[in-house]
């Protein structure tokens, strides 16, 4: 999931799911192209990293491109690690 800073203190976001079945459960069986979904969101992050590289990407853009860790660290940093999972950190 991406989150950037959106006008008057809110955050937008985009992200992706992925599930090894036919029918996707946040589609709710509907075969419309979208689904507006009015719901409480619980994260539980296994990392977080804040950068400033994809500045102007847009939404759209980002959902069109797979994450690039050592790229968004060159201008950013580890914000949250809580279970010892991110992939580029030495042991």
């Amino acid at each position: 999931m991406y989150v950037q800073t959106a006008a008057d203190g809110t955050v937008s976001f985009v992200g992706a799911s992925r599930v090894d079945r036919p029918e996707h459960p946040l589609r709710y069986g509907s075969d419309r192209t979208h689904q507006l979904i009015v719901v409480e969101l619980i994260v539980r992050p296994h990392y977080v990293v804040g950068t400033d590289v994809l500045r102007g990407q847009g939404l759209g853009g980002l959902a069109s491109q797979p994450p690039d860790l050592a790229r968004y660290l060159t201008n950013g940093e580890l914000i949250l690690d809580p279970y010892g999972r991110f992939p580029l950190m030495a042991r």
